[in-house]
């Protein structure tokens, strides 16, 4: 799970924030590029198969969310 804990991402112009800016896969990693607390990017890395196998063991999707 991402979240705010490091220095650069609890302190800046909007501090205690990190979001998602992009993401690209190369050789069977993920790597999502990230902004934090409004002032720096950061990257995050990991196997797009573990990715993929925490996916599958989140909760199902509520119905109202499901496509028809």
């Amino acid at each position: 799970m991402i979240g705010p804990r490091e220095r650069y991402e609890v302190t800046g112009d909007i501090p205690n924030v990190v979001f998602p800016c992009g993401a690209v896969t190369c050789d069977g990693e993920l790597r999502l590029y990230y902004g934090a607390a409004d002032t720096c990017l950061g990257l995050i890395t990991a196997p797009i198969a573990d990715v993929l196998d925490w996916l599958r063991s989140q909760p199902s999707t509520p119905s109202h969310f499901a496509r028809e």
